[in-house]
């Protein structure tokens, strides 16, 4: 019995798709069923500093304006040179802060690559093949079955010889440490 659930179940509401995807010659069948899951959150945020030219030129503004003779003359009464050090590092990293804050981007697992040799331009293309294999499901008409088909085969060759690029300029990356050339073929899980 193939594309079929059947469940004992009255009590709860279930709603019940077929999900357009190529995964296998039949749609997989999917069911929704109201239970209440804890979700692990993961950690699904990039972040970055926005090095804007507006906020560079702030920034060089406020290194020229500080008054570096407070520091030097702190500087010139202790002996150890690292406190000295410290007290610069501590006053250009809190302007560095100031003009360019780290900020989180949530980054989308649907349009984000799962692998190194994937791009964002690969996410995309899978998502159009998508698109048309749903086309061609809705009206299986030999010109959507073409485009779909001709996508397909095209993008599953780019990226073979994305990942074959990736994997050759990784392996000549550790040519000669046969442990890290190991480390490269192994799964990351």
């Amino acid at each position: 019995m193939i594309d079929n659930i059947f469940i004992n179940d009255i009590k709860h509401n279930f709603k019940s798709a077929a999900n357009y995807s190529d995964i296998s010659d039949h749609l997989p069948i999917i069911i929704h069923y109201g239970l209440v899951i804890k979700h692990i959150k993961s950690n699904s945020e990039h972040w970055y500093r926005l090095h804007a030219s507006s906020g560079v030129a702030a920034f060089k503004s406020d290194l020229c304006d500080f008054n570096w003779n407070d520091i030097c003359q702190k500087a010139e009464n202790i002996k150890n040179v690292s406190d000295s050090y410290d007290m610069f590092s501590h006053t250009f990293c809190t302007l560095f802060e100031k003009h360019f804050p780290l900020r989180a981007k949530k980054l989308s697992r649907r349009m984000n690559p799962c692998h190194e040799w994937l791009t964002s331009d690969f996410v995309k293309s899978r998502h159009k093949k998508l698109k048309l294999y749903k086309a061609f499901i809705k009206q299986p008409t030999t010109s959507n079955k073409e485009k779909y088909v001709k996508y397909k085969n095209k993008l599953k060759s780019l990226i073979n010889i994305s990942k074959q690029k990736y994997y050759q300029e990784k392996f000549q990356a550790t040519s000669g440490d046969m442990k890290k050339t190991w480390e490269v073929g192994k799964p990351n899980y």
